[in-house]
């Protein structure tokens, strides 16, 4: 079976997701925001290399995938293990934050 981790900083990266939907949209928008999310989370854990490779900008085992308003970042770790290291906005640039995140 196919499995994806967090990392600390992407566990709160879930939180500020979880908070702002709450705030700005509701309770149910919410839930199924991060139901889809665990939903590609799971589907990205099956088949890594759907995300496009970030070798030019940061390692070559780190992936993104876009999904609704966020980008996610992930670590390959094997064909069937992949570790979340962030899940940013996508008005966020990346660069030095997430560097410090690998």
């Amino acid at each position: 079976m196919s499995q994806y981790k967090f990392t600390g900083e992407s566990q709160q990266d879930l939180i500020q997701i979880r908070r702002f939907t709450l705030e700005n949209w509701s309770s149910e928008r919410s839930i199924h925001y991060l139901s889809d999310l665990r939903k590609t989370l799971q589907l990205l854990s099956e088949m890594p290399l759907m995300g496009k490779n970030c070798l030019d900008d940061l390692e070559k085992n780190v992936y993104r995938f876009p999904f609704g308003s966020h980008i996610i970042y992930y670590l390959t770790l094997s064909e069937k293990e992949i570790v979340i290291v962030a899940i940013l906005h996508q008005s966020m640039v990346p660069g030095k934050p997430l560097a410090k995140r690998l």
